[in-house]
């Protein structure tokens, strides 16, 4: 499926007309110049936290096994394992589930989020609120920062 923003390929894919819905099995990818297209106009331009706000128009990048839209009730489900792919950072994880109305972004796994200036983040489960502009991680917490040099 190409479309102006975004590509989407697998092995196998459905659309349910009357109830709005896709799915697409077996080596899915999706691809998109961002992830705005996801997301509540409104709240696209009033971002406030820096490294958000950047996740939200980077380049992206998902693979998975498994993934379904339903567009009347704007929820997203990926399956896996799976991996997204950004310029800034990478995620890991066995789950995700997008709700729009609430905001909330919650991936499953083990998940593993590795940043580009040297976090590392592993858990079970991290949720991520978009319209709270936070993030929570629930058990087995794991993470790594690199501090810079102070230069003198």
């Amino acid at each position: 499926i190409r479309q102006v923003d975004k590509y989407l390929s697998g092995q196998k894919g459905s659309y349910f007309q009357k109830s709005n819905k896709f799915s697409i099995e077996g080596e899915v990818v999706v691809s998109s110049n961002s992830v705005s297209w996801l997301l509540n106009p409104d709240k696209k331009k009033s971002f406030e936290n820096e490294s958000l706000k950047n996740s939200v128009v980077n380049p992206f990048r998902l693979t998975c096994q498994k993934l379904e839209f339903d567009g009347t009730g704007r929820r997203l489900q990926a399956q896996g394992p799976l991996v997204i792919i950004q310029p800034d950072q990478s995620i890991q994880a066995l789950q995700l589930a997008w709700q729009d109305e609430s905001g909330e972004v919650t991936v499953q796994g083990p998940v593993s989020l590795v940043r580009n200036d040297g976090m590392h983040f592993k858990t079970q489960t991290l949720t991520f609120n978009i319209q709270k502009e936070s993030f929570q991680a629930h058990e087995k917490i794991e993470s790594k920062f690199r501090f810079k040099k102070k230069r003198a």
